[in-house]
């Protein structure tokens, strides 16, 4: 089953929507895609960063129902 990333994980975990933009910008990150729910988890945990990581975390736990 394939994981999308939401800005709404991102609004939940409490992180601004300025900062997730730039983070996109850096990574080369579709920030349309995420913003519609659409940006492929892996993408997101492929950065490294401890921010993006706590984002997929919380997307997995969601698409499995935790």
């Amino acid at each position: 089953m394939q994981v999308y990333v939401s800005l709404k994980y991102c609004r939940v975990l409490r992180y601004c929507i300025h900062g997730v933009k730039r983070f996109c910008v850096r990574y080369d990150l579709d920030f349309k895609k995420l913003a519609h729910g659409e940006l492929p988890v892996e993408e997101f945990e492929n950065t490294g960063e401890a921010m993006a990581l706590q984002v997929a975390e919380l997307a997995r736990r969601v698409a499995d129902g935790r």
